[in-house]
């Protein structure tokens, strides 16, 4: 072998070896720094009440002069959004679209226009907290109208699928529900309520303030006479006293759509909710 050769080859070699190196260093240094920043997150949350960030956004993305007219005419709550907010909606629009996996079902055309819509919702969900992508499903399926279940055989107008890493939503039950604000029916957010549950529950991505603030609350709906007392209240629709999971997905559905109702109502709940999801709905009103 040439001498030439041979140094190039261990130029190479000594080349992969080091990036291979500081790649895992990196790597390392970045789950150290999440990890340590987590415990330092909690233990201020526990301390203060507060989160320790909410919004910050280094390389925002941004979304289409056409895509942000989508977001204006469908979402109350981005209408009412300025400066560093607004372009954070939309950032986060952006990413959760491109997080997750999108199907259409049957005759359905899934264009831009739908996944701006369904990713608005979950961001209006989870806008008060520092993780809202809910890695717990990877997939969004859309039909056109009510699907079957597989493995129960009955028609469903939406799903939270954690065995199958799922979410399905029949789009003609969903804009009904998005398109009437004062219902207290909204399918979209029924359905991510269910999956940000499990992601505190199953998951590895659940937001700290959620969690510090969704515990008291469910301190509450776990005894029966507790949970009897909240599903059974007249505000709620009947469905809330099916189980724990969905009075709190009626309850985020009322939240949203009905707060200063919510806020007469029940107000000690919605002032748990409010610090719950870190955002008052009142303001966006």
């Amino acid at each position: 072998m040439e001498p030439d050769t041979k140094f190039w080859e261990d130029v190479i070699t000594i080349t992969i070896y080091s990036a291979v190196l500081v790649l895992f260093a990196l790597g390392f240094a970045v789950r150290f720094i999440n990890s340590a920043f987590g415990i330092v997150e909690i233990l201020w949350i526990n301390i203060t009440g507060r989160p320790l960030v909410k919004h910050f956004v280094l390389f925002p993305k941004k979304l289409s002069d056409e895509d942000c007219r989508v977001l204006h005419q469908y979402f109350r709550m981005y209408r009412t959004l300025f400066g560093h907010e607004k372009r954070v909606f939309e950032h986060r629009v952006a990413r959760f679209m491109k997080l997750k996996a999108w199907e259409a079902r049957g005759s359905l055309v899934l264009d831009q226009r739908k996944k701006l819509i369904i990713s608005g919702i979950a961001v209006k969900l989870t806008f008060g907290m520092r993780r809202y992508s809910m890695p717990i499903f990877k997939k969004i399926i859309v039909f056109s109208g009510p699907f079957k279940n597989m493995r129960t055989g009955n028609l469903h107008k939406g799903e939270f699928n954690p065995a199958q890493s799922h979410v399905a939503f029949s789009w003609k039950d969903l804009m009904e529900g998005l398109e009437d604000p004062n219902d207290n029916l909204h399918l979209g957010l029924h359905e991510f309520a269910h999956a940000l549950l499990m992601e505190l529950m199953k998951g590895k991505w659940a937001d700290s303030y959620f969690t510090h603030h969704f515990n008291k609350v469910d301190r509450i709906i776990r005894k029966p006479e507790g949970f009897k007392r909240l599903s059974s209240h007249p505000y709620f629709r009947e469905y809330a006293q099916t189980n724990q999971m969905e009075f709190f997905a009626v309850a985020v559905e009322h939240f949203f759509e009905t707060p200063s109702e919510f806020k007469r109502q029940i107000p000690k709940l919605y002032d748990k909710f409010v610090r719950m999801f870190n955002i008052d709905p009142l303001e966006f009103n």
